[in-house]
């Protein structure tokens, strides 16, 4: 085994879930920067259209295309932000894997599940008292039809 300990396994479920909703939260704030980012760039384009001075349409067309390229950095954070989130959330998934089968295995059933030759030497005495008792009602299956037909 390694003589160090891993820095994950200090890591808590609460410190996980703490960074998860940090990270949601930055990309709810990023998502609504692009609403409004969208939005301008869209009020722009309808003054733009309207203008008939030559120069503001360029001054137009020249925000919008700024608006544009903010967007386009933006909708790169948010992806990996989203990367970030779905990572963190398998980690989370880990420890609480990790938390259940650590609780799972002391259970007594898992105690009993632990020791396969005792467990096959029952599922074998249970087997063979299930195939007798089977054998039983055939042969009084039997009797009654040569009852019957007699």
């Amino acid at each position: 085994m390694w003589p160090f300990k891993s820095k994950y396994d200090k890591l808590t479920r609460e410190e996980v879930v703490d960074s998860i909703c940090k990270l949601e939260k930055e990309l709810q704030s990023i998502e609504g920067e692009l609403v409004e980012k969208q939005k301008q760039a869209a009020d722009l384009k309808v003054k733009g259209i309207k203008e008939t001075d030559r120069e503001i349409k360029l001054f137009y067309a020249k925000r919008i295309n700024a608006l544009k390229s903010d967007r386009e950095q933006s909708v790169k954070r948010a992806m990996y932000l989203i990367y970030n989130i779905q990572l963190m959330n398998k980690l989370k998934a880990a420890i609480d894997d990790n938390v259940f089968f650590k609780k799972s295995s002391g259970i007594s059933l898992g105690n009993l599940l632990s020791d396969q030759k005792g467990l096959a030497k029952f599922l074998n005495k249970t087997l063979n008292t299930r195939v007798k008792a089977e054998d039983v009602l055939t042969s009084a299956d039997e009797t009654f039809k040569n009852v019957e037909e007699a």
